[in-house]
């Protein structure tokens, strides 16, 4: 499944940054980011940036967790280094509203995929 190995093969990697929700010992979802070999988006010096995947289970979905992810995500991407991160999604996927109103922006379209970057300029504490 090489769509989903690029994801975790030699984790770890400088750049490579993720977060997981936990509660009760229980693994809420995670987030995570990489740049990868198929760069979906540059920044405005040319620079690759890292592509965002997030999993939340699905008796957590819509309770806030994708949030707090995509919120602990952009603190870690910065602690890294990263200026900003992107993403893909189909713009009929309800995940769409949760990413704008995390501040990520539509920066291309391809019939219905979305690429959306989000800007880590000035973190929130």
């Amino acid at each position: 499944m090489p769509h989903v190995t690029r994801w975790l093969v030699d984790w770890g990697r400088s750049g490579d940054a993720g977060v997981i929700a936990w509660h009760g010992g229980e693994r809420l979802g995670a987030a995570w980011c990489r740049v990868l070999a198929d760069v979906l988006a540059r920044d405005a010096e040319g620079r690759p940036l890292p592509e965002l995947a997030i999993a939340v289970a699905p008796g957590h979905q819509a309770r806030g967790v994708g949030a707090r992810l995509l919120d602990g995500l952009a603190r870690a991407a910065s602690d890294v280094g990263h200026t900003a991160v992107s993403l893909t999604v189909n713009a009929r996927n309800p995940a769409l509203r949760l990413y704008e109103r995390a501040g990520f922006q539509v920066v291309g379209r391809d019939g219905n995929r979305l690429t959306m970057i989000k800007s880590l300029g000035a973190q929130e504490a």
